[in-house]
């Protein structure tokens, strides 16, 4: 089955977006709005010296107007390009997988369909699976809409009015506390989080995104807000014990979420999450926090300053790359070179971040 993306469309991507490449870094620019031209990626009248300017879904000239006045077709076309450190829009179709954002990369979907999202525009419907895994949707996805992830998911099938206003909306790396569409973090409708001004492009203990999580005692235990709650809205038995719903505390049948691992003894595995003593918080292995207060953290597991916890909470993306990743099923890393105690120094991190005391070397 074919997989691939119109090279035209990636090759007029690049020259229409490439101007905010100029931005620094430094500009404060976790979306579109401040400090960038309107003709970047809008044309009032699409004409232009007796010529068109918008581009058709082929990438070519047409006459025919595109919604929002753009230039462009829609989200694919100005979000495919070659992420670099300092360029200022986020790439999250990278053909040539230079830098892969924190959701990860949608080109790794082209080459197995294991890893990575099936998104219209970018692959073909999934080769294997025709149901989400863990769940009932059979509907290919879009970027927004109510077939996708982003924007108003109330909006049937208008990818356009579903992310309306959201790119000219918040511009700063502030706290989304989910209240409206531009206030949700990554435009993902009602999800709270503090965002990464470069996506994580360069990344550290004091420089990531600050995901929301909430840590659940009993399946009905509310978790809105979360982006782990918005991938339970299609991977539903993932997100919890379903099978047997009375208890969420071990023997565990499936991987936790919205598990605190600050509420283990103080002597467990996960205790050494980022290092025995230090907990120094881990940008490949991302987990959440209840209260957004206290900002970007460097470090969980009481914060450093002896309060209580709340900000070591397991999540979907804790272990997975919403986009895609170069392995299978999404995941941030080799699931099959994670052997507990293989004496094997190549295949620490991963699982290992949190169950340290199954990769004593």
């Amino acid at each position: 089955m074919s997989k691939h993306l119109n090279r035209r469309i990636v090759g007029m991507a690049l020259m229409a977006c490439g101007a905010y490449g100029l931005l620094s870094p430094g500009t404060g620019q976790a979306r579109m709005g401040a400090n960038q031209p309107c003709g970047n990626c809008h044309t009032m009248h699409n004409s232009q010296d007796g010529a068109s300017v918008a581009l058709d879904s082929n990438g070519d000239l047409t006459a025919t107007p595109n919604k929002a006045l753009l230039i462009e077709t829609g989200c694919v076309a100005c979000h495919t390009g070659t992420n670099t450190v300092d360029s200022g829009v986020p790439y999250v179709y990278d053909t040539t997988a230079a830098l892969d954002l924190a959701g990860g990369n949608f080109h790794h979907v082209n080459v197995a369909d294991a890893n990575g999202h099936n998104v219209v525009g970018i692959s073909s419907a999934d080769g294997t699976l025709s149901v989400a895994p863990g769940g009932t949707m059979t509907t290919q996805l879009t970027c927004a809409s109510a077939t996708g992830c982003h924007g108003d998911r109330t909006v049937a099938t208008d990818q356009f009015a579903s992310v309306s206003g959201a790119h000219h909306g918040k511009a700063d790396n502030s706290y989304m506390d989910g209240s409206d569409l531009v206030n949700s973090y990554r435009m993902l409708n009602g999800v709270l989080g503090i965002e990464d001004l470069d996506w994580e492009k360069t990344n550290s203990a004091t420089d990531h995104n600050q995901y929301y999580g909430v840590a659940r005692n009993a399946e009905g235990d509310a978790t809105s807000g979360t982006i782990s709650a918005l991938c339970a809205d299609c991977h539903g038995d993932f997100h919890a014990n379903v099978t047997d719903a009375s208890t969420m505390t071990n023997p565990w049948i499936r991987h936790p979420t919205d598990f605190d691992m600050d509420d283990t003894d103080a002597g467990s595995e996960y205790r050494a999450y980022g290092g025995s003593g230090v907990n120094a918080y881990i940008p490949g292995v991302p987990v959440a926090s209840n209260d957004m207060s206290d900002g970007v953290l460097s470090a969980v597991f009481g914060r450093g300053d002896g309060t209580a916890g709340g900000d070591a909470i397991v999540t979907c993306v804790s272990c997975h790359r919403v986009h895609g990743s170069p392995h299978a099923d999404m995941l941030r890393w080799d699931y099959s070179g994670m052997i507990a105690h293989g004496g094997d120094a190549s295949a620490s991190g991963g699982c290992f971040a949190c169950h340290t005391t199954k990769d004593d070397l």
